[in-house]
Formats: structure tokens, C-alpha cells, sequence
């Protein structure tokens, strides 16, 4: 996995940095979700940089990005979606378990996560 991130991004990450995703990553169990903003932060890698690791993390297979709708009152994550349904006009109508409300969600209302896939 390592290897592959270097291929892919060379000396964008020190060492270290390299070293710790590797830790990281090898701590997820099949439960374990994260966004790239949690993954910036824990790691110290800015924003952009964690973004193009976990993006190439799941083009090699090591991980899966999952398109969460969430609510826009309560914050609980109601549905996962697809990413190809995600356009600019992105609209849609659905039950909030959490605080039993009818929503409407938009584009907004979608963040990614990742997680391993179940090859691992």
C-alpha cells in the first residue's frame, strides 16, 4: 500500500508522514469511517494533500469513499448515496430517523467518507 502511495505521490509526504497514514490505515477496522478534514487534523497534513492520499488510497483498492447524506438540522448521517447522483442541482426528500423530520437535502447536505474495503 505504502509503496503504491509513494509511487503516486512521491515526495509530497515526508517520511514520517508516510510512516504515519501507513499506521493509521493498519489501525481501521471494517467499521472505521473518516473524513478528510478528521484525517488532516490527527495526521497534520494539510487538508488538500490528506485529500489526494485517501483519494489515491481508493483508486489502489485499499479504500472505499462513501457519499453520506446528513442531516441539515440534527447533523445525523441519514443514507448513503452514490456519487454520480451528486450534481449542483442535487435535491432531495427524506425522513430523518434522529429527529423525525422530513428534510430536504441538497449537495450541501453530502459529505465523503472512507473506509476499508472488504478486501483488506
Amino acid at each position: 500500500m505504502i509503496s503504491q502511495l509513494k509511487e503516486r505521490l512521491g515526495t509530497q509526504l515526508t517520511f514520517q508522514q508516510y510512516a504515519s497514514v501507513a499506521s493509521y490505515i493498519s489501525s481501521f477496522s471494517y467499521s472505521t469511517t473518516v473524513s478528510i478534514a478528521s484525517a488532516s487534523l490527527l495526521l497534520e497534513i494539510n487538508i488538500e494533500l490528506m485529500e489526494d492520499v485517501l483519494n489515491t488510497l481508493t483508486d489502489i483498492g485499499t479504500l472505499q469513499r462513501d457519499h453520506v447524506i446528513r442531516c441539515p438540522e440534527c447533523l445525523f448521517l441519514i443514507e448513503t448515496i452514490k456519487a454520480v447522483e451528486i450534481t449542483n442541482d442535487f435535491f432531495k426528500k427524506i425522513y430523518c430517523h434522529c429527529c423525525e423530520n422530513d428534510i430536504e437535502a441538497d449537495a450541501s447536505d453530502v459529505d465523503v467518507f472512507y473506509s476499508l474495503t472488504k478486501n483488506n
